[in-house]
């Protein structure tokens, strides 16, 4: 590739001195083939200058049979929280809960039982990480993230920014709470 016609600024800052081609993926070789693994601006870098890649992080605690799907922030934090959505069917099964529950109007699962519940997997999912990438907290959303809110793209993906802006408040919260329980 000799460059984009006409952008001197925008083919210096995908190609390299050494005509290396940076698309802004993050990926890995395993058994001779690249995979593609993450998108760098996705990346979360903490207060103390790790990098945390969220895809594989969220990919563990994806794990459980509990966690439909998972939201992590820490981004110029000192931790990591997230913002997790129970498998709904898992839940209601093993706490005989009616669809009514997940229409009430409160975006965030109070309920300790629940919590405590979600957190054994969390906990326990928590050993295959490194310390710094551990969920320290986390908000139990009611239903699931949508299209519809503007919280995904067409192609089923998390918009982090939108997410982050929208439930600013929560998320300040679990900080406060974490703090106070450290």
């Amino acid at each position: 590739m000799q460059g984009y016609f006409n952008k001197p600024a925008e083919t210096a800052e995908a190609i390299d001195i050494e005509n290396w081609f940076h698309t802004g993926d993050i990926g890995r070789f395993y058994k001779g083939n690249l995979q593609i693994t993450d998108r760098i601006k996705n990346m979360i870098v903490n207060a103390y200058g790790k990098n945390v890649y969220p895809t594989p992080v969220e990919n563990i605690y994806l794990k459980s049979l509990k966690i439909e799907s998972i939201f992590l922030i820490g981004d110029k934090r000192e931790y990591l929280t997230a913002i997790v959505v129970p498998n709904r069917e898992t839940m209601q099964e093993q706490f005989n809960l009616p669809d009514a529950y997940f229409a009430q109007p409160e975006l965030f699962i109070e309920d300790q039982e629940i919590l405590t519940w979600i957190n054994q997997d969390i906990r326990k999912l928590s050993n295959e990480l490194a310390k710094f990438e551990r969920i320290k907290n986390f908000k139990l959303k009611r239903n699931p993230f949508s299209m519809e809110e503007g919280e995904m793209t067409p192609s089923m993906k998390l918009k982090r920014k939108v997410i982050e802006r929208k439930y600013a408040e929560p998320i300040n919260e679990m900080y406060k709470m974490a703090v106070e329980a450290d």
